[in-house]
C-alpha cells in the first residue's frame, strides 16, 4: 500500500503560544526580503506562520501566501530538524513567478536548519 511520506499533518504544525514562544526565546533568526525565519532545533520539524494584515490586506491573500510557505515546507520538511516560524515581510502573491519566492524560502529554511543546530 502507498505510504504518504510528504503529508503536513496537525502533528507539522505549530499552534500554541508557548510553542512559539519558546522558537522566540531561541533567537535563531535568518531573514531575505520577503520572509524572517526564526528557528530552535528538535527531532522533527514542524511550521508556524505569521502573516500580517498590513502585509496583505485580503484574506484570500494571506491565505494565497499561507499555502504557498506550507507546501514549500511539505516537500522539504523530512530533511530539516528544527521548529520553524516564517514571517511574512513583502508580499508576494501579485508576482507572476512565485519559483523566485519558493527557492528563497527552501534556502532560507536550509540555512536557518544549519544555523539553529548545537556545534558539535
Amino acid at each position: 500500500m502507498f505510504k504518504r511520506q510528504f503529508g503536513f499533518s496537525p502533528s507539522c504544525r505549530l499552534r500554541k503560544t508557548d510553542e512559539f514562544s519558546s522558537v522566540f526565546a531561541f533567537k535563531c533568526i535568518v531573514h531575505s526580503e520577503h520572509f524572517q525565519v526564526y528557528a530552535k532545533p528538535c527531532e522533527t520539524a514542524r511550521l508556524g506562520l505569521i502573516v500580517a494584515k498590513r502585509i496583505q490586506k485580503t484574506a484570500v491573500g494571506r491565505n494565497k501566501m499561507r499555502r504557498f510557505i506550507r507546501e514549500c515546507f511539505r516537500l522539504q520538511q523530512h530533511t530539516w530538524q528544527a521548529d520553524f516560524i516564517v514571517r511574512i515581510k513583502k508580499s508576494f502573491v501579485n508576482h507572476l513567478d512565485c519559483v523566485d519566492c519558493h527557492a528563497e524560502l527552501r534556502a532560507l529554511l536550509d540555512k536557518a536548519n544549519q544555523k539553529c543546530q548545537p556545534k558539535s
